[in-house]
């Protein structure tokens, strides 16, 4: 039942017991862990074998069950509940530990791995996304929202300590003191279960990232990665800093320097591609040199190898000298035409949107589909197979790329 159920709407429509069932195959996971400390709970050992042979040894379970999962992870992004948006988040939290297990079972590894080449294959992608694609969108969604909430209740939650300790609630009325003290129990609670679950997304692109690398590097994908890694860097390594250090962070499950390890660890698996280093350069938000120097430091103080450190010390290089080329390619403005009208960017493979006539980037416009299968000029029903490539266009904007290459300007 497990096997099908999950990823089946046509047997069942209700998408909230379709979770349920993920929820109770966390359940049946052999090896389990409390919900509060990275303990083994004790599981008596007959339990614990039936489970293995479960999972272990049921022929049709590693086939099957990998893609059941991803599949119900992508289905619950629109449950057509009031609630869905927070509620998407606890019902994946329950995957989590399935999908940790997977990662460490050959047969179930081997069943992602071979979705993951899929995903990267080009003429798979050219007629439908593949479902490992959607499922690596949603993570890095899930992953960008939820670190995002949980450093901005954290700030607040500092904030509301340090007014406390300073005595300013003194001199409010009581029911302020109460307002007050309300606040700070609500801010608490939502730092903490948000840090759980952006502990678990982070820690999910770090193993996900260490064997699978092409879907992070197709150009749908590697900007908005890069782009996260650099942002979620600043916040916990940059200037404000300071801003996320309340008190007694562990009870919130605040782990900043593991949140840099595992953020560095993804940096250190896609970086010796060229296209994820010039994509980390090219984010002018947030990239600095200075991000990779702080990150080392916090490396240096958690104990992590020097190996690590070193590779970290030469990615940071690759990525500056992309960065210095950029600043150079930054001074030649290219023809209106060339330039991608959602982006604002230079287009390398413009296609045209049939549903609209517009010519946008194939990147600019395979992210978006991957959240949302409409053309974003007039909302009508649009899929990869209806693209149309602009190979006149692109003719014309390399021949520009390389007259400006040849001129020494780009």
């Amino acid at each position: 039942m497990y096997f099908f159920i999950p990823r089946s709407p046509e047997r069942v429509r209700n998408p909230h017991l379709r979770a349920k069932l993920a929820e109770t195959l966390e359940a049946l996971v052999p090896i389990q862990k409390s919900k509060n400390s990275s303990e083994l709970l004790s599981v008596p050992q007959v339990n614990l074998f039936n489970r293995q042979s479960a999972f272990l040894q049921h022929k049709v379970a590693p086939a099957y069950l990998p893609q059941a999962l991803l599949q119900l992870f992508v289905d619950i992004e629109f449950t057509g509940h009031s609630m869905q948006f927070e509620q998407k988040f606890g019902y994946r939290h329950h995957m989590y530990s399935v999908l940790k297990f997977m990662w460490q079972e050959d047969d179930y590894k081997a069943s992602l791995m071979k979705m993951g080449e899929e995903a990267a294959d080009e003429k798979k992608k050219k007629t439908a996304i593949p479902l490992f694609l959607r499922f690596l969108n949603l993570l890095i969604n899930d992953s960008t929202f939820l670190l995002d909430e949980a450093l901005q209740f954290m700030a607040a939650l500092k904030k509301l300590q340090a007014e406390k300790d300073s005595g300013d609630w003194e001199s409010l009325t009581e029911q302020a003191q109460q307002q007050k003290q309300q606040e700070m129990q609500h801010t608490s609670g939502m730092a903490r279960s948000h840090n759980i679950l952006a502990n678990e997304t982070v820690r999910a692109l770090s193993y996900i990232t260490a064997d699978i690398k092409q879907p992070f590097l197709i150009g749908c994908m590697v900007r908005r990665t890069a782009d996260m890694l650099n942002y979620f860097l600043l916040r916990l390594v940059g200037p404000k800093m300071g801003e996320l250090k309340a008190k007694n962070l562990s009870e919130f499950h605040f782990k900043p320097q593991k949140l840099v390890s595992d953020i560095i660890d993804i940096y250190l698996n896609l970086g010796e591609q060229d296209s994820f280093c010039k994509a980390v350069a090219s984010d002018k938000r947030s990239y600095s040199p200075n991000l990779f120097k702080q990150s080392e430091r916090v490396l240096k103080l958690i104990g992590r190898p020097s190996s690590v450190i070193f590779r970290l010390s030469e990615l940071a290089d690759r990525v500056n000298e992309f960065a210095q080329q950029d600043e150079e390619d930054d001074l030649i403005d290219p023809p209106e035409e060339f330039l991608d009208p959602i982006t604002n960017t230079l287009m390398t493979d413009p296609v045209i949107l049939t549903t609209s006539s517009k010519i946008v980037d194939r990147s600019t416009i395979c992210r978006h589909l991957l959240s949302d299968q409409t053309d974003p000029f007039n909302r009508s029903p649009l899929t990869l197979d209806m693209l149309k490539p602009h190979d006149e266009l692109r003719t014309k904007i390399l021949a520009w790329m390389a007259e400006m290459k040849a001129l020494g300007k780009r």
